[in-house]
């Protein structure tokens, strides 16, 4: 929290090894741990045209547990997802996702797709920023 342009975006994409530091001299050193799977959640949400299923596994191997559909579906409904969208995860066609869903849904997606990956850390930019009182609370 705090003014905008003083950095918070730029010190979570260096967290999340997105954007790496300038060093002031070869002596300085930055470490990522390169064991942990660190996934950066930006405040810009993203989908591809194809099935929303598809998007939500994005980075996650279909044969992978993490993906399985029971699992999907269980994350979708933990974050209070619409209905609608539930229903399109299970059953829905290859359309272009931004054209149809509201950003507060786009953004709840986005995170849901953060949890599917299941990596040990999440850094999220922005998190809450389209969501209303109850799916702030409900994250």
């Amino acid at each position: 929290i705090g003014p905008r342009g003083h950095g918070k975006s730029t010190i979570l994409r260096v967290l999340a090894g997105v954007n790496l530091p300038t060093l002031p001299d070869k002596s300085s050193v930055f470490f990522i741990a390169s064991h942990l799977r660190v996934l950066y959640v930006p405040a810009e949400t993203c989908f591809v045209t194809g099935t929303l299923y598809e998007n939500l596994i994005y980075g996650t191997s279909p044969s992978d547990p993490d993906a399985s559909m029971d699992r999907v579906m269980s994350i979708c409904k933990r974050l209070n997802c619409p209905l609608h969208l539930r229903d399109e995860v299970q059953f829905g066609e290859g359309v272009s996702w931004l054209k149809t869903m509201s950003r507060s849904e786009a953004k709840l997606l986005s995170l849901a797709r953060a949890f599917i990956a299941n990596p040990e850390i999440i850094v999220l930019d922005k998190p809450v920023d389209t969501l209303n009182d109850v799916d702030t609370r409900n994250l």
